[in-house]
């Protein structure tokens, strides 16, 4: 890829392209939703979905996914930077090697208890009196989110069980590591020299387009999660995948009954809390010792190059 300088400017473009997607997808999701029946009127507060706006909810993601976080990113590439480097530009070209693909995916698995931690530190959150009405807003938003999301777990066989892996799980990986690592880590690391800033502003606007503030901050540190394992690797394909069997293994969950998304009770006694927290501290030493892991394969293949 030939090199140039990015600047502000790369971001305000991709921003206008973005924007163009907005009315793609605006306009697709009135034919689905007229095709389906959908009111979005009466969406607020629902908890409860008829089969046919479920699929009709499904095929929104799918619009939404493609339009807003898969066209752009490959739009914006192949006009800004370079008909022929989209593969250079996000790193898609460069191949897969076994142990830290390995590491990608047991890091996923094995961060889950400590992200539990994080989420019930986020659900005691309380804001001011004066911001009551906001804090009431925002419960509201978690809510209806859990409802819509409860309703898009449910499969009834192998078939509904594969098309969310899909809806759910593999279009919305390949999509949000496009735009938040691909796009907005690449961008902010050239443009500010600074990888870490990078990596933790781009996990935080990918936290927060995702509009449930009380599950904000494990969110936000699944990005930086993703954010470390596209730098330190250069590769695309290891957040894709490890974003992948992040959705999916909750998919599955759900499938099996294991994990219900309205199920948020908190624990409350004193023993349900320690568990919680010790479960958690081992979950985070393991994830860090892979993480290292996957760091360190890496540094040690740039050293052989050099």
């Amino acid at each position: 890829m030939e090199r140039r300088n990015f600047t502000w400017v790369d971001i305000i473009t991709y921003i206008a392209v973005l924007l163009l997607a907005v009315i793609g997808m605006t306009v697709s999701s009135l034919v689905i939703s007229a095709l389906f029946g959908i009111d979005f009127s009466a969406l607020a507060g629902a908890t409860e979905f008829t089969d046919k706006e479920l699929l009709g909810f499904k095929f929104m993601q799918l619009m939404s996914s493609a339009f807003i976080f898969i066209l752009p990113p490959l739009v914006w590439v192949y006009f800004f930077v370079g008909k022929k480097e989209v593969g250079n530009f996000f790193g898609l070209n460069k191949k897969l090697q076994e142990k830290p693909l390995l590491w990608a995916v047991l890091f996923m698995l094995s961060i889950f208890p400590a992200l539990s931690v994080v989420m019930f530190l986020n659900q005691q959150m309380v804001l001011p009196s004066f911001m009551a009405d906001i804090e009431a807003w925002m419960r509201q938003q978690e809510q209806d989110a859990a409802a819509l999301t409860q309703s898009f777990l449910q499969a009834g066989n192998v078939f509904d069980l594969l098309f969310n892996i899909v809806v759910i799980a593999l279009i919305p990986a390949i999509g949000e590591e496009l735009t938040f690592r691909g796009i907005f880590q690449n961008l902010l690391q050239k443009i500010s020299g600074n990888p870490h800033l990078a990596i933790w502003v781009s996990a935080a606007i990918f936290s927060f387009i995702h509009f449930q503030f009380f599950g904000f901050f494990p969110r936000w540190f699944i990005g930086v999660g993703l954010g470390y394992l596209y730098w330190w690797s250069g590769n695309l394909w290891y957040p894709i995948i490890g974003h992948f069997v992040n959705n999916a293994f909750q998919v599955v969950l759900a499938y099996w009954g294991v994990m219900e998304v309205e199920d948020t009770a908190l624990p409350q006694t004193t023993q349900e809390i320690s568990i919680l927290f010790v479960s958690g501290l081992i979950s985070l030493v393991v994830a860090l010792v892979l993480a290292k892991w996957f760091r360190d394969y890496f540094n040690a293949r740039r050293r052989k190059l050099e």
